[in-house]
């Protein structure tokens, strides 16, 4: 998976370990590894915005992706999902971090609604769902 790729799946590491990087004026930094039992690339699959980072494996690794079509019906059918994966995603990533890579107007609204509820929207927008 590579940074600013567009992405509409998530993938769940089963076996194994990756690593994320994210490009610098110096280079690549690293800013993370997956464990087995995590999840990555959740944001393009949420909300449809590019890949925030490249993820590379370490190890061999064996892993499990999730479509937004294989998503599309259980959100569709349960939309209270969406408020909990707001959530989770909310306490994963910083207000700046969402912000660095928002428009100005993104920005006023993730101000005036807070990082919780903009993922929310985000989410229910990207899959079509009223809320």
């Amino acid at each position: 998976m590579r940074e600013r790729d567009p992405g509409d799946s998530l993938f769940v590491l089963l076996t194994g370990l990756v690593r994320a990087t994210k490009a610098t004026a110096q280079g690549e930094a690293e800013v993370g590894t997956v464990q087995p039992g995590e999840v990555f690339g959740e944001m393009s699959l949420l909300t449809g915005r590019p890949r925030a980072a490249t993820v590379s494996a370490v190890t061999d690794t064996a892993l499990v992706e999730i479509a937004r079509d294989h998503l599309q019906p259980l959100l569709e059918a349960n939309p209270a999902i969406i408020d909990r994966l707001g959530e989770i995603e909310a306490t994963r990533i910083s207000a700046l971090d969402l912000a660095r890579n928002a428009s100005d107007a993104e920005r006023a609204e993730i101000d005036r609604i807070g990082v919780k509820a903009y993922l929310k929207r985000q989410i229910s927008r990207f899959f079509t769902i009223s809320s």
